[in-house]
């Protein structure tokens, strides 16, 4: 038995079209014309996005943190050694 072919959705076939719909029947309060499936999806795919980069720049900062620690103890030693 064979299946017929599923229909691609908006979302499938043109993203960008998609996310404009999705703007236009929020702001027209069109709400039962809403993508909700993917437009949940999109939301939650940000979000983890966003964690992922936040984590990024944290290791960034926390790494020249450390290096920055790394400098200033090299300086004291070179100072110290010098003052003897």
């Amino acid at each position: 038995m064979t299946q017929a072919p599923t229909a691609l959705t908006l979302y499938d076939q043109d993203y960008l079209l998609w996310t404009e719909d999705t703007i236009n029947q929020l702001r027209n309060k069109n709400f039962h014309r809403v993508d909700l499936v993917n437009l949940i999806e999109e939301i939650e795919d940000l979000g983890k996005s966003q964690k992922r980069d936040l984590k990024s720049r944290l290791g960034e900062l926390l790494e020249h943190i450390l290096k920055g620690c790394d400098l200033y103890l090299i300086y004291c030693i070179e100072a110290k050694n010098l003052v003897w």
